[in-house]
């Protein structure tokens, strides 16, 4: 199998306590939701500590 990726879209930062909607027409598919904001604490990105969501689009 080989892996693809595409990019679909973003939503944009928010301050702590806010929440962001976001509305994407997707095609049916398996996608991911990842979080690639740094960590001021550690460096590293929110994703490598499991800020990620797949999710498939029937």
């Amino acid at each position: 199998m080989i892996a693809q990726a595409a990019w679909v879209g973003y939503a944009a930062l928010r301050s702590g306590g806010q929440t962001t909607l976001a509305e994407f027409d997707l095609e049916p598919a398996t996608y991911a939701v990842i979080c690639f904001i740094i960590d001021p604490a550690t460096g590293e990105p929110h994703l490598m500590n499991g800020m990620v969501t797949i999710f498939e689009v029937a």
